[in-house]
C-alpha cells in the first residue's frame, strides 16, 4: 500500500507541473532603438544584470520565454544598456506589449498591452535581370534612422527569384532603396521609395506591382501621372479608379493628400521645387508610387 501511494503522489506532481503555463512577452521596440535587452527584478531576477538579457526579434517582435518557477515580476526592456528603457512593467501572464514612440516627462518610455500581430510592413522586389546581388538601404525620420544599417544596408537572399523583407512591427513608414552590382562589379540602385504599408515592387524599385509567387508573375502597373518633371499640375490616365493621392517628401514628410481627384488634375503649384513620391490608391485596393520632380 505504501509503494502504491508513492507512485500516485508521483504521477501527480508530475502532471501538476507539466500543467503549469510558460509566460511569454512579446515586446515592439521604439523605432529608433537598434538593440534591446530585457531586464527583470522582483521574487525572481533570472535576467541577470543591467541591462539583462539581449533579445532578437522574430516578425517584429522581441519575444522571451520564462521558465515554468517564474509566475510574476517586474520588467524593463532598454536599448542595450545605451541610456534609453521603457517603464516597469508588472507581468505575470503571457503579453505583447509596445512602446510608446516618445519618452515621457519622466524620461523613459510608456508601454501597453496590445493585441499580439506579427510582423510590419513587408517590401517584395523583383530585380533587374543584369544584377548579381541584392541589397535593401531603408530610413527614416528626421535624423534619419537607418533600422538596417549604413550604406548599402542588407544583403537579401531571393526566394523564387523574389527579394522580401518584413520590417519591425514598430516601424510604421520608412524609405527604400535597393541597390546591388552587376556582372562587371558595377554597382547600380533603384530611386527611393516611400513606403507606409506592405507593398511589391516592380524591377524599378518604384513602380507597384501585382505580388508574385515566382519571376514570371511579375506585372507592372501601368504609368498613370504625367507630365513628369511637373510645373503646376499632375494629370492622371486613370483618374475615375484613383480613390486617393498622397504626396510624400523624400524624408517621408506628408505635403499633400487628396481624396478625389477630376479630369482637371492635381494642382501642386504650391509645393516647393525638388523631388517627392506620389503614391496612388485605387478603387480596387492597388496601390502605386511614382517619383516626380516639381519644378
Amino acid at each position: 500500500m505504501k509503494r502504491y501511494y508513492f507512485i500516485s503522489l508521483l504521477a501527480l506532481l508530475m502532471v501538476t507541473t507539466l500543467s503549469v503555463a510558460q509566460i511569454t512577452v512579446k515586446f515592439q521596440k521604439p523605432a529608433s532603438w537598434t538593440a534591446v535587452s530585457l531586464y527583470n527584478w522582483g521574487a525572481s531576477e533570472i535576467m541577470g544584470g543591467w541591462p539583462g538579457t539581449a533579445l532578437t526579434a522574430t516578425n517584429g517582435w522581441y519575444t522571451y520565454t520564462f521558465p515554468s518557477t517564474y509566475t510574476t515580476g517586474n520588467l524593463i526592456f532598454n536599448n542595450a544598456g545605451a541610456g534609453e528603457q521603457t517603464m516597469d512593467f508588472v507581468i505575470s501572464t503571457s503579453t505583447c506589449l509596445q512602446a510608446s514612440s516618445t519618452l515621457n516627462s519622466t524620461g523613459k518610455y510608456d508601454v501597453a498591452v496590445v493585441p499580439c500581430v506579427t510582423g510590419g510592413i513587408k517590401v517584395t522586389f523583383q530585380k533587374p535581370s543584369v544584377w548579381t546581388s541584392v541589397n535593401l538601404y531603408a530610413y527614416y525620420g528626421t535624423p534619419n534612422v537607418e533600422p538596417l544599417g549604413g550604406w548599402p544596408g542588407l544583403a537579401l537572399t531571393a526566394v523564387n527569384g523574389i527579394y522580401s523583407y518584413t520590417f519591425d512591427a514598430a516601424i510604421t513608414a520608412v524609405n527604400v532603396i535597393f541597390n546591388g552590382k552587376d556582372a562587371t562589379n558595377t554597382a547600380m540602385q533603384t530611386a527611393g521609395t516611400y513606403l507606409t504599408a506592405s507593398t511589391c515592387l516592380g524591377t524599378d524599385g518604384v513602380t507597384v506591382v501585382a505580388c508574385a509567387t515566382g519571376v514570371n508573375d511579375v506585372k507592372e502597373a501601368p504609368m498613370t501621372l504625367y507630365p513628369n518633371p511637373i510645373v503646376d499640375k499632375i494629370h492622371f490616365t486613370d483618374f475615375e479608379n484613383i480613390s486617393r493621392v498622397s504626396i510624400h517628401s523624400l524624408t517621408g514628410q506628408n505635403v499633400m493628400t487628396v481624396n478625389q481627384l477630376t479630369k482637371d488634375g492635381l494642382n501642386v503649384k504650391s509645393l516647393n521645387s525638388g523631388v517627392y513620391f506620389v503614391t496612388l490608391d485605387y478603387s480596387t485596393g492597388l496601390k502605386q508610387t511614382e517619383k516626380i520632380i516639381k519644378l
